[in-house]
């Protein structure tokens, strides 16, 4: 049971269940199928949302290695690697787990409320290279390309290199 499901990620454990049977031939119930999968450290969670990588993103990926591998710590010192990431003032992003009892679904314990826009959010932007790390840039209301080159990559990024 525990290899099928690390073979079909996805399955949900009714389906599991409805697949194997026990010692007896007799069917199994999703619980027994949740608690043994649970006893061997696997559980069910939210899979991670990456990007699609295409073919021709890998291969863009591999041919930038290649031309890469032989940088020399001179030329690492002209590159700046940047990251900007968004914190919700809120805390709550959609994310949040409520454990809670079958008819309890609009307790006031099992609600958790959020604004219909979203919420307050702030972004922030540093970058690191070789020899020098930025100072943490909090930025104000949306970024785009045309804000990033006059706020964050013409005053800061540009005088780095």
């Amino acid at each position: 049971m525990v290899l099928s499901q690390l073979r079909q990620r996805k399955r949900t454990s009714v389906e599991t269940a409805r697949a194997t049977f026990g010692t007896h031939g007799r069917r199994i119930s999703s619980n027994t199928v949740r608690s043994r999968l649970r006893f061997v450290g696997i559980r069910a969670r939210r899979p991670y949302r990456g990007i699609v990588l295409r073919g021709h993103h890998r291969r863009a990926r591999v041919r930038w290695a290649r031309n890469h591998h032989r940088f020399t710590r001179a030329d690492w010192a002209q590159v700046l690697f940047t990251d900007e990431s968004r914190f919700n003032v809120q805390g709550n992003d959609g994310r949040t787990c409520v454990y809670r009892r079958r008819d309890e679904r609009y307790a006031d314990a099992c609600v958790v409320e959020r604004d219909q826009c979203g919420g307050d959010s702030v972004m922030i932007w540093t970058g690191i290279s070789f020899h020098v790390k930025t100072l943490l840039l909090a930025i104000q209301g949306s970024l785009n390309a045309a804000r990033y080159q006059n706020e964050i990559f013409r005053p800061v990024a540009i005088l780095i290199i």
